[in-house]
C-alpha cells in the first residue's frame, strides 16, 4: 500500500516557485550579468508572498507584525546594497553586512516576545537568509575575492530546492540537521570576513563552512529519499 505524502501548504508552494525563480534567474544574470533581472525577480517573488499572506499579516499590529518588519529591513538592506556595491569600499560593505546579520537574531526574539510566530514568518526569514548568502557571493565573485565556485554556494539552496521537486520530494517534509543553524551561523561569517580580513583567514573559513553546508544538504536530501521510501509499504 502506497501511504500518501502530507498535501503542499501554499507557503511550501510558494517557497518552492521562488526557489525556481530564482535559480532561473541566476542562470540568466551568470550569461548577461544584468543585476536588475535577478532583483526583479526577487522583489516580485516576495511582494507576491506577501499580497498572498495579507490576510494573516492584517492580524498584527503593526502591519505583519515587528518580526516581520525587520525581515523585510533585512530583505530590502541587502538587495539595495547589491545594486550599489559599486560605489562602496569593502570596508563599508562589511559594516552594512554586520548589521543585517545582527539583525537575523532580533526578528526571532521579537516574535517569540510579542507572540508573533508563524510558518509565514519561518520560510521569510529563511529565504531571506538564503538571498543574504546569494547576493554576498555575487559580491565576492564580482570584486575579484573568491573564485566563480563560490555562486554555488550562493546558489545551492535554489538548486536543492529545485531538484528535489524535480524529483517528486517536495512533498515530503524538509528535513532539517541538528547543527544546521550552526553551519549557516558559520557560513554567515564566512562570506563576509573576506571584505575585511587577508585570503590567508578568509579562504580556509569559506572552505570549511561551505563544506560543512554542501555536506548538510547532502544529508537532508538523503533523508529526503529514506522518507520517500517509507511512504511505500
Amino acid at each position: 500500500m502506497e501511504l500518501k505524502p502530507t498535501k503542499m501548504s501554499n507557503l511550501k508552494k510558494w517557497d518552492t516557485a521562488h526557489c525556481f525563480v530564482l535559480f532561473v534567474g541566476g542562470i540568466i544574470f551568470w550569461f548577461t550579468q544584468l543585476k536588475l533581472i535577478l532583483i526583479l525577480s526577487m522583489l516580485s517573488s516576495f511582494i507576491y508572498l506577501f499580497i498572498s499572506e495579507q490576510n494573516l499579516l492584517r492580524k498584527f499590529r503593526p502591519f505583519a507584525g515587528y518580526a516581520n518588519l525587520i525581515t523585510a529591513i533585512r530583505l530590502l538592506g541587502i538587495m539595495v546594497l547589491f545594486s550599489f556595491a559599486d560605489n562602496l569600499v569593502n570596508l563599508q560593505i562589511t559594516s552594512i553586512l554586520i548589521i543585517l546579520i545582527s539583525l537575523d537574531g532580533l526578528d526571532g526574539f521579537l516574535a517569540r516576545r510579542f507572540k508573533q510566530v508563524t510558518d509565514f514568518g519561518g520560510i521569510f526569514d529563511m529565504e531571506t537568509d538564503s538571498l543574504f548568502v546569494c547576493l554576498t557571493s555575487i559580491l565576492l565573485f564580482e570584486r575579484g575575492l573568491i573564485g566563480a565556485w563560490i555562486l554555488l554556494i550562493g546558489f545551492f539552496r535554489y538548486f536543492y530546492v529545485v531538484l528535489i521537486s524535480f524529483l517528486g520530494l517536495a512533498q515530503f517534509t524538509e528535513k532539517r540537521t541538528k547543527f544546521g543553524p550552526t553551519i549557516a551561523v558559520l557560513l554567515f561569517i564566512a562570506v563576509i570576513i573576506p571584505f575585511a580580513l587577508p585570503q590567508n583567514i578568509y579562504m580556509p573559513c569559506l572552505i570549511i563552512a561551505s563544506t560543512l553546508v554542501s555536506l548538510s544538504f547532502i544529508w537532508s536530501f538523503c533523508l529526503l529519499i529514506v522518507e520517500k521510501r517509507k511512504s511505500i509499504v
